[in-house]
């Protein structure tokens, strides 16, 4: 029988992600919700497995946002504010350890350079997902507080447009960057961004049956990082070591 899994904040951790993506079967459906690349030592590896695997469906991250609006402005650096591309490249490539990232996209062929730029542009921001009679919100971070839960629904890229400048995106947006459990009555949020070492434990998070953390710290590529691996029709969960590990 088909099932859904979700993992998160893969962290360019091609490795530890083949692993995961060995379990499932031909039909089966992986969503990661986000952060396929930056902090670990596989450069573009994962975010193209995952872009190139039929089974998986990919959400926008933070780090995927941070990496495309600054592609997106070394394009548009002619036409764009000054301070609004130092403020990307500094966000990112310093602050949030993108330079390796960088240096990796930097090394690929112009068509794939413009093949995973457009394949980011695509990914959704939210997705609604109902097996097994039981409702999921899949987000990177967090729904934002002020959202009309009325008006929920899938949700791409759109939700992000820069009001200014509509080639950029609110990369500063909660759907991303949120670190607040979401509570919305009658379903069961999955999210990722705030790995679960932030809260004092090494695996899954949770609040009740309606939010769920399941980003393990890869990014820290410390002893205690694992992937997990979330199946929605009996909530099981897998972890998955880094090679080595």
């Amino acid at each position: 029988m088909k099932k859904n899994y979700v993992c998160s904040d893969v962290h360019a951790h091609a490795g530890v992600l083949k692993k995961a993506l060995d379990t499932l079967d031909a039909d089966d459906r992986l969503f990661m919700i986000g952060d396929a690349v930056d902090k670990g030592p596989d450069g573009m590896r994962a975010l193209q497995i995952l872009m190139d695997d039929p089974r998986c469906e990919m959400l926008i991250g933070n780090h995927d946002l941070m990496f495309l609006q600054h592609c997106i402005c070394q394009q548009n650096a002619d036409i764009l504010p000054q301070d609004i591309v130092n403020d990307v490249a500094v966000r990112w490539l310093i602050r949030n350890y993108g330079i390796v990232t960088w240096e990796a996209f930097l090394e690929e062929s112009e068509e794939e350079q413009q093949r995973i730029i457009a394949y980011l542009q695509h990914r959704p921001v939210l997705k609604i997902v109902e097996p097994e009679n039981r409702k999921f919100i899949l987000v990177h971070a967090a729904v934002p507080k002020d959202f009309d839960s009325a008006q929920l629904k899938d949700m791409d890229m759109d939700v992000l447009r820069d009001p200014v400048y509509p080639f950029l995106y609110d990369w500063k947006s909660d759907f991303i960057w949120g670190r607040y459990p979401t509570h919305i009555e009658g379903y069961t949020t999955v999210v990722g961004h705030t790995a679960c070492q932030h809260f004092g434990g090494e695996y899954v998070q949770s609040e009740g049956n309606d939010w769920m953390d399941i980003d393990c710290g890869l990014a820290y590529n410390e002893p205690s990082s694992k992937l997990a691996l979330l199946c929605l029709e009996d909530m099981s969960v897998q972890y998955f070591l880094p090679d080595g590990e």
